[in-house]
Formats: C-alpha cells, sequence, structure tokens
C-alpha cells in the first residue's frame, strides 16, 4: 500500500508558517483515496492522528455546516451530520473535538483555544461574535485541501454581510438544541439568506481572482494531494473588494435578482 500521510505532511508544511496559530482546514478526500488507491477510513484515520498531534501547539478547526435546524427544526452537536465533508463527521464523532453553537454554520475545534470559540455567542452567522469574526480577527491561516478556493472558502461569505449585499437580508431560523439526542433548549440563529421568492444561482469562481501576489500559498504534491492557503484577513479584505466592485459579480441571474431587489425598495 502506498503511504500517503508523508505527502500530505509535506503539503501541509508548505502552506503554512510557524506562527500560525490558528489553522482551519476544508477538505476533500476522495482524490486522496482514487490517487493512493487506500480506503476513506484510513485516510481518516491518519489525518485524525496528524491533527491531533497538531493540536498540541495549534488550534485546528474545521467547518461543519448542517442544515438540520431548517430540515428538522432541531440541532444535535454530537449527531447533526455535516455537509462539509467527511473528515468533520469523523472528528465530530471523537471526544477530542468540540462543537460551537452555531446550528447553520458551526465548526469544530481542537487545540489550546478551543474553549475561546465554543464560547463565542454569535449576533449573526458570519457577523458580530460569530466564529467567522474570530477567524478572522485573529488572523488564522485557512487551508483548502484539494478544493479549489470557489468552493472550499466559506469565509468569503462574511464579506457578504460585512458590504451588505442587496440580495441578502437577515432571517431568523429557530428549531431545538440537543446533546446526543438529550433535549437542552431552544435555539436561534440569525443569518443573512437570500431570498427563495427568486434563488441567486451562484458562481464563485471569480472573486478569488481579487487575490494579489504573494497573498496565498499552493502546493501540489500529486494528484492526490493539493493545498492553497491564506490568511483570514486577506480572505475577507480581498471578498471585500470583491463585492464593494460589484455586489452581484457572483450572480449568473443577475438581472432577475436585481429587479427582484428593486421591486422590494
Amino acid at each position: 500500500m502506498k503511504s500517503f500521510i508523508d505527502d500530505f505532511k509535506k503539503c501541509f508544511e508548505k502552506v503554512t508558517e510557524t506562527s500560525d496559530d490558528v489553522i482551519v482546514i476544508q477538505s476533500q478526500i476522495i482524490p486522496i483515496a482514487s490517487y493512493y488507491k487506500i480506503s476513506g477510513k484510513k485516510i481518516l484515520q491518519e489525518i485524525y492522528n496528524f491533527i491531533i498531534d497538531l493540536s498540541k501547539y495549534k488550534t485546528v478547526m474545521l467547518p461543519a455546516f448542517s442544515d438540520d435546524i431548517i430540515k428538522f427544526k432541531k440541532f444535535d452537536l454530537i449527531l447533526s451530520k455535516c455537509n462539509t465533508g467527511s473528515l468533520p463527521n469523523y472528528c465530530i464523532e471523537k471526544k477530542e473535538f468540540k462543537r460551537n453553537l452555531s446550528p447553520l454554520h458551526s465548526f469544530i475545534a481542537y487545540g489550546p483555544r478551543a474553549n475561546e470559540i465554543i464560547n463565542l455567542k454569535q449576533d449573526t452567522t458570519w457577523g458580530k461574535g460569530s466564529v467567522f469574526e474570530w477567524i478572522e480577527k485573529n488572523n488564522s491561516r485557512w487551508i483548502a485541501l484539494n478544493l479549489e478556493w470557489r468552493s472550499g472558502c466559506a469565509l468569503h461569505h462574511r464579506a457578504e454581510e460585512l458590504t451588505r449585499v442587496p440580495y441578502r437580508f437577515f432571517k431568523k431560523y429557530h428549531g431545538s438544541l440537543y446533546l446526543n439526542k438529550n433535549y437542552v433548549s431552544e435555539i436561534t440563529e440569525t443569518k443573512y439568506s437570500y431570498s427563495l421568492d427568486v434563488i441567486p444561482k451562484f458562481d464563485y469562481s471569480i472573486w478569488p481572482n481579487f487575490f494579489k501576489k504573494n497573498d496565498t500559498l499552493f502546493y501540489k504534491v500529486n494528484d492526490g494531494i493539493k493545498m492553497r492557503s491564506a490568511l483570514a484577513k486577506i480572505i475577507v479584505q480581498r471578498s471585500i473588494e470583491f463585492y464593494l466592485n460589484d455586489p452581484y459579480l457572483s450572480i449568473i441571474n443577475k438581472e432577475n435578482v436585481q429587479r427582484w431587489v428593486e421591486s422590494k425598495k
């Protein structure tokens, strides 16, 4: 069996700095399984072990977003599966990781600063008091493993709220909070959401063009492992510049959405 974890570590070292205190990883492991011809379970275990070792010195975060509060009107900190890949779903079952109280856009974290993240009290998903704000203010490093920026950087959405793009509005989502099937309390999350009256068709492939030289790091070991990274403050700043240039630039059905926005004024 061809080993992959040494290649993974090599790639990780190429896209990080020793000064990085907080690492956020958004991932896709299918290319690893395909290239190295090994099971997903083996890959997840090896990366999990790597993260545990890394977390002795750095705080590691994984996006663990879920739609359960929309679909089922409930959110379970342990049992609500996330739609951000198999790695966070694997890690979320481990006792080391903690998940913050954001039903729609939670993160799991492990390391020296995990309790800071868990104790955050957000006003909105991407705004004041949110994990997204914390990630930016602490200048964390965001890594996209086997993902392009357009699909591997949820932090970009923070700029949509900060610039108040006109096709979104603040909406409250309500549900019940559970911990491993045990009811805890009612819970609410306010998100800067788009309207279902005219659903925007998003194309997030353009905003990464606003990155400047040396804003990002990229390294490809082979077709199974490639990573790109950038500091959170840079990602948010470039995303803000993108939306200030044209708030509709990431929307394919721009004219329809603009007409809807105008009709609501």
